[in-house]
């Protein structure tokens, strides 16, 4: 679009939304000001027809006054002046007075006369009966009258009949004293007819309703809700040309009676909707006149001159001349800024230079950096300031052993061994916490290979109010450190055991020759069969005592393995049948799960089925007194590697035990039962041939040996394996 159109687009647009301003301030100023009027000329109405109907009831007392002050009046009440009746009420009297009823009571309120009078056909009607109830109701509003010579009533009184007009004087002499001898009522029927006739009078369009009655129109119903709901004259539009208003008449008893409505033409409302849109109109030929002249105006001052500019403009950018420049004609603000336009392609020509070298020297780092990620042997991760890891570089992955999806997020955590989760995710959320560094030495249990111990350190980025806008950190493989502590701490274990064991041996044996000597002496004679019992439990700890000095010496002068190929499968599974029927007797089961592919390994056969049976023994018995029914072995073939897993589901290890279980003399299962060195020897065995034993526990779920043989001969290095179908 253009700068024209858009100006004269903006022009109209602008006339457009004054115009709507113009509309809406005539919909909510000046037309709510016209329905007031309008309302205010309905309500008087109503306020008219209202008033004219107590006028009535007014009127009717003060014609009654004359009446109930008088002599023989009083005298007829009393029972006298026995011709008043005649002279005074006959039948064309209740016309001439304009009331349905006369009554006359004594001053118990007892009527002494009481008549109707049909207006309209001349005959006479009974008195209602709810009408006598009422005026000989001494605590009716009559009642009232009856009992002060001053009192008087009128107003509308509401019977099953209909509503009535009535008017209640007390009953004096003439010269106005008492004592009242009783009551002079009068009343009219306030019918449709008599309605009309007010309306007639007053020239307006009245309508009542009796509340009494059923079949209330819908616009009184509607009416009668909102004179509930708390508005006491409401206003009704009825239709587009006419108009309401609403309100109610109580009765003498102050209880609402009627409900009166006067309508009204809208006239006035119609006149001034016509004044609005004159008015509109008016605008609407004024904005159109001044949006021509401001297009006008605009395209030849401004529009055309700005224009130019664009155009000059567009022909630096086509011809891509960055020493190009906008010529400035005049002194005013659009000369001023096309010389400000040639300052900014100034600016930008020195800014693109030096972005273009900026740019330029951050691809190069960008590549360095990439490059400097991949080839890294360090891995390097980058989380969110909840701990969330964004990325990882490639050495990372390949010392975890985890995928990127899994990495992603806290999916890191859950890959960690067993026995190291709880700890570091505390240290992990701790470090969060208290925006401190994260340093830690745990574990990846990588899937189907041995855990690497790993050291990870983070540390927080800030940003420059100095909250966390995440963590970098690295992560090194320390697993050959941890191992080679392992070996140096074993190395050393062995030392101190060497040098006792070798005096230990000695010192120990040549005295238990004796001893065992001396023993079997005493045995060959005749004696005692308690006597023989002693020497045979005293040759039974002889020989454990030379057992745990020959461990020792396995310990510290071990014999070169007897080496050749064997099939860990058929070792295994004959390891497992020398224990199985013990196992079943515990109601333990020993499930095999033997990989396929399986090569034959350069072991000690008798060594390794020993320490195969040594990890089983400790599981029975572990789980003899514990949850626990089933072990498991498993059996297969990791990169140059076999791997066998002998794992249970009993009671586990104590995380605080687990990293002694390969010492010796170590033992959990009580004095006298076990020397402690199973395990230890176990241990050393697989060490010297070049593979590993390790183990994995989780506290109440299980316990796992894991031993890792290479494929290779323990002598010459050379893979002597072969697949075994």
């Amino acid at each position: 679009m253009s700068l024209k159109t858009k100006t004269l687009s903006a022009a109209i647009v602008f006339v457009l939304i004054f115009l709507g301003f113009a509309l809406a301030a005539s919909q909510l100023v000046f037309l709510p000001s016209f329905e007031a009027l309008e309302a205010a000329e309905v309500s008087h109405h109503l306020d008219q027809a209202a008033s004219h109907i107590n006028d009535e009831s007014k009127n009717m007392g003060l014609a009654l006054s004359d009446w109930s002050q008088w002599d023989e009046t009083y005298e007829f009440a009393s029972g006298g002046a026995k011709g008043y009746i005649q002279s005074n009420f006959a039948s064309d009297s209740f016309a001439t007075l304009k009331t349905n009823f006369i009554i006359i009571t004594n001053k118990n309120l007892a009527p002494v006369f009481a008549r109707g009078e049909d207006l309209s056909a001349g005959n006479e009607i009974a008195v209602p009966g709810a009408l006598l109830r009422e005026i000989a109701d001494p605590a009716s509003p009559i009642g009232k009258v009856s009992r002060s010579g001053r009192a008087s009533l009128e107003g509308v009184l509401s019977l099953p009949e209909g509503l009535l007009l009535v008017a209640a004087r007390p009953i004096l002499r003439t010269s106005g004293e008492g004592p009242v001898n009783g009551v002079l009522f009068w009343a009219r029927f306030l019918s449709g007819e008599e309605v009309e006739r007010i309306a007639r009078q007053l020239k307006l369009s009245v309508a009542i309703h009796d509340l009494r009655k059923p079949g209330m129109a819908p616009d009184f119903a509607g009416a009668l809700g909102a004179i509930q709901a708390g508005e006491p004259r409401p206003v009704i539009p009825l239709d587009e040309h006419n108009v309401a208003a609403y309100a109610t008449l109580d009765d003498i008893h102050g209880q609402p009676a009627l409900i009166i409505k006067a309508a009204n033409s809208r006239e006035v409302l119609r006149q001034g909707k016509n004044t609005i849109w004159y008015f509109i109109t008016l605008l609407i030929i004024g904005g159109v006149a001044l949006t021509g002249a401001a297009a006008y105006f605009l395209n030849r001052q401004v529009v055309g001159r700005v224009l130019g500019l664009a155009s000059a403009a567009g022909s630096i950018s086509l011809e891509q001349d960055a020493l190009g420049r906008i010529p400035a004609e005049g002194r005013d603000e659009i000369a001023s800024l096309a010389l400000a336009i040639n300052a900014m392609l100034q600016k930008i020509e020195s800014e693109i230079s030096r972005r273009t070298a900026s740019e330029k020297m951050l691809r190069v780092n960008e590549r360095r950096l990439e490059t400097l990620m991949r080839l890294l042997p360090v891995g390097v991760f980058y989380t969110d300031p909840k701990g969330n890891f964004r990325y990882v570089n490639p050495a990372w992955l390949n010392i975890t052993g985890v995928a990127i999806e899994q990495a992603l997020g806290k999916g890191w955590l859950h890959t960690l061994s067993g026995e190291d989760t709880t700890r570091v995710f505390e240290e992990w959320n701790t470090a969060l916490g208290e925006k401190k560094t994260f340093h830690s030495e745990f574990r990846f249990a990588r899937p189907g290979e041995a855990a690497v111990w790993v050291l990870a350190t983070a540390l927080a980025e800030h940003d420059r109010a100095g909250n966390v806008t995440g963590y970098v950190g690295t992560l090194t493989d320390i697993t050959a450190r941890k191992n080679a502590e392992t070996t140096l701490m074993w190395q050393e274990k062995l030392a101190s055991l060497g040098a006792l064991s070798a005096g230990v041996a000695h010192e120990i044996l040549n005295p238990l020759n004796i001893i065992s000597n001396n023993t079997q002496l005493l045995q060959i004679e005749d004696r005692h069969p308690r006597i023989q019992n002693g020497l045979a439990t005293i040759m039974e700890q002889v020989n454990r005592i030379v057992k745990i000095v020959d461990a020792l010496r396995v310990l510290t002068h071990p014999r070169k393995p007897a080496v050749e190929p064997v099939d860990p499968r058929a070792l295994a599974e004959k390891t497992a049948l020398l224990v199985e029927h013990e196992f079943e007797l515990n109601h333990i089961s020993i499930e095999r799960d033997f990989g396929g592919d399986v090569p034959l390994i350069f072991v000690d056969a008798d060594k390794l089925a020993q320490v195969m049976l040594n990890i089983l023994n400790n599981a029975r018995d572990a789980m003899k007194t514990q949850y626990g029914d089933r072990v498991t072995i498993r059996i297969g073939r990791v990169e140059n590697t076999v791997r066998i897993v002998i794992s249970d589901n009993g009671p586990g290890i104590p995380p605080e035990i687990l990293n002694r279980v390969f010492d010796p003399f170590f033992t959990t299962k009580g004095p006298g039962r076990n020397p402690g060195l199973g395990l230890s020897v176990a241990f050393l065995f697989l060490q010297r041939m070049k593979g590993k034993l390790e183990v994995s526990s989780v506290y109440g779920q299980g316990a796992a040996f894991t031993i890792t043989l290479p494929v290779e001969s323990a002598d010459d290095g050379e893979e002597k394996a072969f697949i075994l179908s």
